[in-house]
């Protein structure tokens, strides 16, 4: 038989026709999440967005919240789980917000899309409990003609850039005269000098023994 997929009739021949039920209903979805690594000072983010049904024309909106965070719109790449070759180049949006059009999708295909945000340790707040933590936030979108509404999810990444403390001891470097040992500890503060230590206390106990 016949059918090009516009309509609902299977032409066979000779008078026969089949009528067939066309679902060309669709939904996309989105999931995210988000992995700080101090080693680059970079949240990176992970979006993957998938299609139910063939989806027209998707387009994809996410925007950043947080202290010291900045989008690294060269850090953007976009892959399909076809195999096939899709943009990577944000086509809309300014600051920490953009918009990437995805375009068509079909049945079961999921975009994943990966990015990164910089993070500016001079800026992140200093807590009164001595801890320098702050939390990033990220709310993102996906649309299509067939589905407007759309969906949407948000996470929350804790940013913890306290500097650490380490103590290591105890030597014996000599003794007193009246025979008692001589011991050296060494402690060292913000090893990573991620953020500035300029008004921090550190108080130690040595227990009697």
């Amino acid at each position: 038989g016949t059918f090009d997929g516009t309509k609902n009739k299977i032409e066979f021949g000779s008078g026969v026709d089949k009528y067939v039920t066309i679902d060309s209903s669709n939904r996309v979805s989105v999931s995210k999440t988000g992995n700080v690594n101090q080693s680059d000072d970079k949240i990176w983010y992970t979006v993957n967005v998938k299609s139910d049904g063939k989806s027209e024309n998707v387009r994809l909106t996410d925007t950043l919240i947080g202290d010291g965070l900045t989008l690294d719109r060269s850090s953007f790449s976009a892959t399909s789980s076809t195999g096939r070759s899709v943009g990577a180049s944000l086509s809309d949006g300014s600051g920490n917000s953009f918009e990437y059009v995805i375009g068509d999708m079909t049945n079961g295909e999921i975009i994943t899309v990966q990015y990164a945000a910089k993070i500016d340790p001079a800026v992140l707040r200093k807590l009164e409990n001595g801890k320098i933590v702050t939390t990033a936030e990220n709310g993102v979108k996906v649309v299509s003609d067939g589905y407007p509404e759309g969906d949407t999810t948000s996470i929350k990444n804790e940013i913890d850039y306290t500097p650490s403390v380490k103590k290591s001891g105890a030597t014996v470097t000599g003794t007193t005269e009246d025979g008692k040992k001589i011991l050296d500890w060494t402690i060292i503060y913000n090893e990573e000098r991620k953020v500035s230590a300029a008004g921090a206390f550190i108080t130690d106990t040595i227990k009697d023994s």
